[in-house]
């Protein structure tokens, strides 16, 4: 009987240690995996506000073509998304452009969408509210021989 005993104190040490051995590969795994996915995480958010950037420029530079192909007095109102991460919203006249500026992991990065009008260097696109992620609307007019783009309050 003695030795059937041994035989099974050995078969329990076994399995011990093949239950230790597997708990301690599954922290490996979760302890690497973590690191990743946050990884993943921010990069996945960066990606999303640059194409949110994108976007928003080019809204606002097709909307400018299509109040200036109107001709005088006329104007529209768009909404536009700032994404996180925005650093300063520029009006460019002598480039006739938009550019967003976003600061990201990688460093800054600005974004410009051209139009084929004039635009106002003075606009006020961003208002009162900064720039703060989020909805903006905006008033786009041809005034005199310009393009302005403002924030509604």
């Amino acid at each position: 009987m003695r030795d059937v005993s041994k035989a099974d104190k050995r078969i329990n040490k076994k399995k011990g240690q093949a239950s230790m051995e597997t708990i301690t590969l599954l922290g490996f795994i979760i302890l690497f995996s973590i690191p990743l996915l946050a990884l993943i995480t921010t990069l996945n958010t960066e990606d999303s506000a640059i194409l949110q950037a994108k976007a928003s420029t080019r809204l606002l530079a097709d909307t400018a073509n299509s109040v200036y192909m109107q001709g005088q007095n006329a104007q529209k109102v768009v909404s536009i998304a700032f994404p996180p991460g925005l650093t300063n919203v520029t009006v460019i006249e002598a480039e006739r452009g938009i550019m967003f500026s976003l600061e990201t992991q990688a460093g800054p990065i600005d974004i410009v969408a051209r139009s084929i009008a004039l635009l106002d260097e003075t606009s006020n696109i961003t208002g009162s509210g900064g720039l703060n992620p989020g909805s903006q609307k905006v008033i786009i007019k041809y005034e005199g021989n310009q393009i302005t783009i403002n924030a509604i309050e």
